[in-house]
């Protein structure tokens, strides 16, 4: 009997879980639909609770606050670009990327895996940047945002500045040279999502993304045996 007891709680604290996940799931595409319709400043939790199926109190006991769901939607983003940097770091130091082209395809490769993971995440992120709507936030979510989008430049540069060191790119002032990579990403992703021909956006990205890969690789790397 105590076993069978202990089993029975064992289901229902794993139905429980199972319903909170999907209903928290639920609001973030709800939210992210109200986002992308209204824009960050305009969208309303009642919104956002009518597009779940919930009551605004059942959003509140999830997120306390619209910041806060924001910041849920776009965090898993930041992260994924800090562990794809992070792992890029690691390839450097085992000595599995070696030169200069191999860093700047690792790094396409890395900018790219973060839309692919989440595109309407990423586009949140793209439009809420591009907006400058970070004043707009409460301080406390503000500066969690900026704490987990600022380790991520601190990476790229020390990426890049390793790189620089090792003779593997060219001198460039590396804060100045992260901010057009990264600009150079979210410029690519937002032109091609604007495009109204849907059935290539995909395609079109990729050749965007190549192009500018190339056009980074023939800029910055020194070739071995190159006068600078």
């Amino acid at each position: 009997m105590t076993t069978d007891k202990a089993a029975e709680r064992s289901a229902s604290r794993k139905r429980r879980n199972e319903n909170k996940e999907h209903r928290i799931n639920t609001i973030l595409k709800a939210a992210r639909d109200v986002f992308f319709a209204k824009g960050y400043v305009r969208a309303t939790m009642d919104e956002i609770a009518a597009g779940a199926g919930v009551s605004k109190p059942v959003v509140y006991s999830h997120f306390r606050s619209k910041d806060a769901l924001f910041f849920s939607l776009i965090l898993p983003v930041i992260d994924t670009l800090e562990s794809e940097l992070r792992t890029l770091q690691s390839r450097i130091a085992s000595g599995e990327i070696c030169d200069g082209e191999a860093l700047i395809r690792g790094y396409f490769r890395a900018a790219k895996a973060c839309y692919d993971i989440s595109p309407d995440s990423f586009r949140i992120l793209m439009f809420f940047q591009l907006g400058g709507l970070i004043g707009d936030m409460k301080p406390e979510i503000r500066d969690r945002l900026n704490q987990a989008g600022g380790r991520n430049f601190i990476i790229a540069r020390e990426i890049f500045a390793e790189a620089t060191a090792k003779g593997w790119i060219r001198e460039t002032p590396v804060h100045d040279l992260i901010d057009v990579l990264w600009g150079a990403t979210i410029g690519i992703m937002q032109l091609q999502d604007a495009k109204l021909n849907e059935s290539r956006r995909s395609e079109y990205k990729t050749a965007s993304f190549r192009l500018a890969e190339e056009l980074m690789l023939d800029a910055l790397v020194i070739k071995s045996g190159a006068n600078i």
